[in-house]
Parts: C-alpha cells; sequence; structure tokens
C-alpha cells in the first residue's frame, strides 16, 4: 500500500491533540527531564581533535583519550541514569498505543519496564549503522534511520518478540517507502536544528562570557531541552501511526 504522509502527520497530530494530557505528563517527565539534566548537570565531552599521523597530531590524540577518560569517570553514571530515563519514556509512551489491547498508562509503565533490556540492546544495534552512515555521509544516515523507524514500535508491538527480529521487521515493513520515511526523518532533524539553532548559539555565547548568569543559561537550557522533547515525541507519534498503517494486523 501507498504511505500518504500528510495523512500520517494530520493522524499523528489528531492523535496528540487528543491525548496530549497523559502524553506530556509523560513527555515532561521522561523526555523533557532527562535532556534538561543533561545540559544542566553533565559537563560537554572533549571535542576530538583534528586527525594528523604526525607526532604532534598523536599526542593530542593521546591527551583527548586521557580527557575522555576523565570525562566519562566523571559523568558516565549520570548520562546512563538520564539515557535509561529517556528510552524509558519513549517506550511508556509506544506502549500506551502499540500491542494487543489497548493499555492504561500505568499498564503501559509495566510494559515499558519490561521491555527495557531488550530496548537498550535494539538501541544499540539500530543505532550503530545510523551512526556509521551519519559520520560517513548524511544520506546514508537518514536511509538507515527511514529504514529502521519502526524497529521500536515492532518490539513494543510484540512482533517479534527480541531485538534483532524487530531489526528486520522494520526493513520489511518499510520496503517500498523508503524515500517517504526519509523525508519523514530529515524534516524531524531540520525542524529540530532551526529552532534550536538559535539557543545553542546563545548558550555558547553566555558559557564564553566573562561573568556567567545561572537564570538566563537555566532558561535557555530549559528552552533546548523542551525542543529536543518536542522532537521525540514528534517522533514518536509518527512511528505509532506508520507502524499501524504498515502493520497487517494493526492497520487503521
Amino acid at each position: 500500500m501507498r504511505l500518504d504522509l500528510p495523512a500520517v502527520f494530520r493522524a499523528a497530530w489528531a492523535t496528540f491533540k487528543r491525548d496530549r494530557e497523559v502524553l506530556l505528563v509523560l513527555a515532561g517527565l521522561f523526555l523533557f527531564t532527562p535532556q534538561l539534566a543533561m545540559l544542566l548537570l553533565v559537563a560537554t565531552p572533549p571535542d576530538l581533535p583534528s586527525l594528523s599521523f604526525d607526532p604532534a597530531g598523536i599526542e593530542q590524540m593521546r591527551q583527548w583519550q586521557d580527557q575522555v577518560a576523565a570525562w566519562a569517570s566523571a559523568n558516565g553514571w549520570m548520562v546512563i541514569l538520564l539515557v535509561l530515563l529517556t528510552l524509558f519514556g519513549q517506550l511508556a509512551i509506544l506502549a500506551n498505543y502499540l500491542g494487543p489491547t489497548r493499555h492504561t498508562v500505568r499498564e503501559a509503565l509495566g510494559d515499558a519496564l519490561r521491555l527495557l533490556p531488550r530496548y537498550i540492546l535494539l538501541s544499540v544495534i539500530t543505532g550503530l549503522p545510523v551512526a556509521l552512515g551519519l559520520q560517513l555521509l548524511v544520506l546514508p544516515g537518514i536511509f538507515f534511520q527511514a529504514r529502521l523507524f519502526l524497529a521500536d514500535a515492532a518490539l513494543v508491538d510484540g512482533r517479534p518478540r527480541n531485538a534483532t527480529g524487530a531489526f528486520g521487521r522494520s526493513f520489511s515493513l518499510t520496503r517500498g517507502h523508503t524515500l517517504g520515511l526519509m523525508g519523514v526523518v530529515a524534516a524531524i532533524f531540520l525542524a529540530e536544528i532551526v529552532l534550536a539553532a538559535p539557543f545553542i548559539a546563545l548558550r555558547q555565547t553566555l558559557d564564553a562570557a566573562p561573568t556567567h548568569n545561572p537564570v538566563s543559561e537555566a532558561i535557555v537550557e530549559s528552552i533546548i531541552a523542551a525542543l529536543l522533547a518536542c522532537g521525540m515525541l514528534a517522533s514518536l507519534m509518527l512511528r505509532v501511526t506508520v507502524y499501524r498503517r504498515l502493520s497487517p494486523s494493526n492497520g487503521i
């Protein structure tokens, strides 16, 4: 079947408007709060130096590795906790809509906790090709994001029940819809960049200022965290809508 993208966006927006009270609570607790804590509490990791194979470049790389090790030692546990909270929230939102029966919020939270170990594994195996594609060229990364767009929805729906099976099911469901889903992924990605870029630049300006204003910094970081949470929520609602249309036994 042909995927009607305007209809997908309209349906996702209609679902959000219908359930916005519940969705905003879940997104606020598990998407916005971890992003804000990441910005406020976790130090920025050291930048990767330019690659060079002369003695000076090799020494810079060694110093960078030492800096990364020190950063991970100081911030690793906090990053892991915040990432787990975010993954849990994403699962809870998906579980509120997908599965063999309609869930209450409490049941969705319970399912999210039960699925979290498998979802962590799925995030790793889907994140690797996407990250590699984005590092080499942007387009391959967007391609893999499109083909893996429904992997987490398939896992939550329980068909199949393991991470590797969900990986393959997403490739199967998205076959023939790659270009359209690449457009969806690119639209979310560009919207986040365009909306967040001024505030990221403002945050960098505040960081470089000789005197720090913690109130201004907290406001700017709250806006950035809210935009990131909105992007994640929009992606989740679109995943639910697309999955319902492309999954043979879960169509609408």
